[in-house]
């Protein structure tokens, strides 16, 4: 019997120290977690799309330290992170 192999892009991840900064990813995504490592009262979104015109999949509280899995979550158009305020995080994605 034939077997079927998946090909899965490695998994990447951005450590942003302020979140004014983004990730642009064009084409399909998966968003794996979310890290505040510092927690600062800032926000961060989560878009799936290559800007942040593109839908709103999750807005983060960044005023408590912790960890959000979205247990590999699909992305259709891309992903794009972005936010306010001086909170460090980590996104994992793929």
């Amino acid at each position: 019997m034939p077997t079927t192999q998946r090909y899965r892009e490695a998994i990447k991840w951005v450590h942003l120290s302020s979140i004014t900064e983004e990730i642009n990813r064009t084409g399909q995504a998966r968003l794996h977690r979310v890290v505040v490592n510092t927690a600062v009262a800032s926000n961060l979104i989560v878009y799936d799309g290559p800007n942040v015109a593109a839908d709103v999949v999750a807005s983060i509280d960044c005023s408590t330290q912790g960890t959000y899995d979205y247990n590999d979550l699909l992305l259709n158009t891309g992903l794009t992170v972005s936010g306010t305020g001086a909170a460090d995080v980590t996104v994992i994605y793929e």
